[in-house]
């Protein structure tokens, strides 16, 4: 059964995502430079929506490869984030978990415009980083 819904009725879901925490072999933490609202032209965790009947996990293992064709293997969970922006019709639950790259080869896709690993002591002083990373870094202990 497929439901259909009207403009008013899709404006108010809640979005469910999973993000990830990509730490390699450096001590580096992978950042995407976002396309798409709310957070376009800012350095981002990398991140994408979980569809109906896939684990979080799951999730961000296929939207990792998706956005960036990096393998990861998904580990803990670090935290819980709920985005909430009323004025810009945007309410996410969002799932952080710890990553490790396996595999693949790094590169920008349709979302995404850049792609940079760096050292979460240098992050503090990125220019155009989204708070949420600041927030969930911070929460992960890497500062």
């Amino acid at each position: 059964m497929v439901i259909q819904l009207d403009d008013d009725m899709s404006k108010n879901l809640i979005r469910v995502g999973s993000a990830v925490v990509i730490e390699n072999e450096n001590g580096e933490i992978l950042l995407t430079k976002s396309k798409k609202p709310p957070v376009k032209g800012m350095w981002v965790l990398p991140s994408g929506g979980v569809n109906f009947g896939e684990t979080a996990k799951d999730a961000a293992k296929r939207e990792i490869k998706e956005e960036t064709g990096l393998e990861i293997k998904v580990g803990d969970l670090l935290t819980m984030y709920e985005l909430i922006q009323p004025k810009n019709n945007v309410h996410k639950v969002i799932f952080y978990h710890k990553a490790k790259p396996i595999g693949g080869k790094v590169h920008p896709t349709d979302d995404i415009s850049e792609l940079i690993w760096v050292k979460p002591s240098e992050i503090k002083r990125m220019k155009d980083v989204a708070y949420t990373v600041l927030e969930i870094l911070e929460k992960a202990k890497y500062f």
